[in-house]
């Protein structure tokens, strides 16, 4: 008899018995043949059911996924990075808002752009910053402004190169300002914001630092005279005379001492500083992980005499200053260490390490000033200002207020007030009595 098989209508003839249950060929349903002939046992079927059950039927169904120890730490990782990245920008913002609310008093002076350099004036009565206006990829402007720091308001401000000024230092009367930057040294008159003369230097040269020796008559220079290499440069330090009146340009150096030092990138403040001793009668400056200092005649004629090489850290220095009586040096490297010297010897008097914060570790001293009393050392570590005592090497103060690295800081002559210049385009002024008072108090309350 002719069987047609329900689901997929394959006929085929065959003899069968009644109630049998057979298997189509086709398929592979099993069913029961119609008992006469011709009668169908069940309505037609839809193509699309009957395609849909081939597909159930040769496509089996996917495993389960089995959550595996891998799979579990990636899924906990990627969860832990959004959290990070998430919560993270809101806590530093909560952190610096909890830093300027716990900061000592002290005036704080808005600039425009950057500020590189924060000098005082040798009778406390003015403030002189230099900087520059960074936008993306480049700067665009250098500015410099006198503020007086009694009541944090601009008394002059003027442009002191078109891109940006790295360094500045005020002559001992206060009356002339020497600036350096990509346009070159220039020398102003601090009243009026007037430039006197500028000095002639090879346009190959790139100055980055500026110092007038203690009697105003010369004024050093320290300056990239070829491009960096692997970490390293050409450099050269120059000496130039500065009478007070000056209606020409200067034409040639008192004198030129090339060497060849290397640094963490090229930066005005991770370059090596040039700092005159309080007599006038030395110059250091850092080369690699050692301190120079050269001896200079009072009349700057003649070549100058390498006295000293000061040896001990393993990082490049980052800046050194003379205390006030001329008998020490200290340091400041990319080791993560302060030291200070004897200068009439180079022996190491102390050694003590950089504030450790955070998981981040230590970070190194950008920069150094000591006091005027020369009891006291501070320094600048990148968004923090830490106090030492001079002698021991005891931290004193590790304080919070900027935003951005702390680039340059100065005492005032009075020793009450330490101003701090900062990329965050603010300088602080922060009351040194008023934090003494202030932590007494605390000291008592414990």
């Amino acid at each position: 008899m002719q069987i047609t098989c329900p689901s997929c209508r394959y006929r085929t003839e065959r003899e069968v018995i009644e109630g049998e249950e057979i298997s189509c060929p086709w398929c592979e349903r099993r069913y029961k043949p119609l008992s006469v002939p011709g009668e169908a046992l069940q309505p037609p079927v839809a193509v699309s059911s009957v395609l849909s059950e081939w597909a159930a039927q040769a496509l089996p169904l996917p495993p389960k996924r089995k959550w595996t120890f891998s799979a579990i730490f990636s899924t906990a990782f990627v969860l832990f990075v959004l959290g990070v990245i998430l919560i993270m920008p809101a806590r530093s913002r909560w952190q610096e808002a909890q830093d300027k609310a716990n900061s000592p008093p002290g005036l704080i002076l808005t600039a425009q752009g950057q500020v590189l350099k924060v000098v005082f004036s040798p009778d406390g009565q003015r403030l002189v910053s230099g900087g520059g206006l960074y936008r993306p990829r480049k700067w665009v402007s250098g500015e410099i402004v006198v503020w007086d720091p009694s009541t944090g308001q601009s008394v002059l401000t003027f442009p002191g190169d078109a891109e940006r000024v790295v360094d500045i230092d005020l002559s001992p009367d206060g009356k002339r300002l020497a600036s350096a930057g990509p346009d070159g040294v220039k020398v102003w008159d601090t009243s009026t914001g007037q430039q006197l003369f500028r000095l002639r230097m090879p346009a190959h040269q790139e100055p980055w630092h500026v110092a007038f020796d203690p009697q105003g008559r010369r004024l050093a220079t320290l300056s990239l005279t070829g491009r960096m290499a692997h970490g390293r440069g050409p450099m050269a330090i120059a000496l130039w005379h500065t009478p007070p009146t000056v209606a020409e340009d200067r034409k040639a150096p008192l004198l030129s001492l090339p060497f060849e030092a290397g640094s963490s990138d090229k930066s005005g403040w991770k370059l090596p500083r040039l700092t005159f001793s309080p007599d006038g009668k030395h110059l250091a400056c850092g080369q690699d992980n050692s301190v120079m200092i050269w001896e200079v005649s009072a009349d700057g004629q003649g070549d100058a005499v390498p006295v000293r090489k000061i040896e001990g850290h393993s990082g490049p220095v980052r800046d050194q200053v003379f205390s006030p009586d001329g008998q020490r040096l200290a340091t400041a490297s990319e080791d993560e260490t302060i030291r200070i010297w004897d200068t009439a010897t180079g022996q190491e008097q102390l050694c003590f390490d950089s504030p450790r914060e955070g998981f981040r570790g230590y970070r190194a001293i950008q920069c150094l000033a000591f006091s005027p009393d020369g009891r006291r050392l501070a320094g600048g570590k990148a968004q923090k200002l830490a106090i030492w005592d001079a002698a021991t090497g005891e931290e004193l103060y590790f304080l919070a207020w900027h935003t951005g690295t702390i680039t340059s800081l100065a005492f005032s002559p009075d020793g009450k007030t330490l101003a701090t210049g900062s990329t965050d385009q603010h300088i602080k002024l922060w009351n040194l009595a008023a934090l003494e008072l202030r932590t007494s108090a605390a000291q008592e309350q414990e």
